[in-house]
């Protein structure tokens, strides 16, 4: 049986706080947005759409990593650098805010 392991690959804890939308930790929408704050290294995890402070919950980056282990090749991303794609398989873009 072959079974693929991925090893978490961000140099931050697993259980660092970041922010996640709640469409993407209810299972609605994929990971489409990623910034890593200049200010503070907060690592942020979007579905795309605008929020609101409501829409927003804060879990470990093991966790998000669960949820969307692709987001792991943004490991490396710089502080005050986003990522974007347009669907779940499509390519990560990255610039700087």
């Amino acid at each position: 049986m072959n079974v693929e392991v991925f090893v978490y690959p961000f140099h931050d804890t697993p259980n660092t706080a970041c922010f996640v939308c709640r469409h993407i930790l209810d299972g609605e929408r994929p990971i489409l947005f990623v910034s890593h704050d200049l200010d503070d290294g907060m690592w942020e995890f979007m579905c795309g759409d605008k929020h609101s402070e409501e829409d927003l919950r804060i879990i470990g980056m093991g966790e998000a990593f669960e949820l969307d282990e692709s987001i792991g090749l943004l490991a490396e991303l710089p502080y005050g650098w986003c990522a974007e794609r347009e669907t779940k398989d499509s390519e990560w873009k990255t610039y700087q805010g």
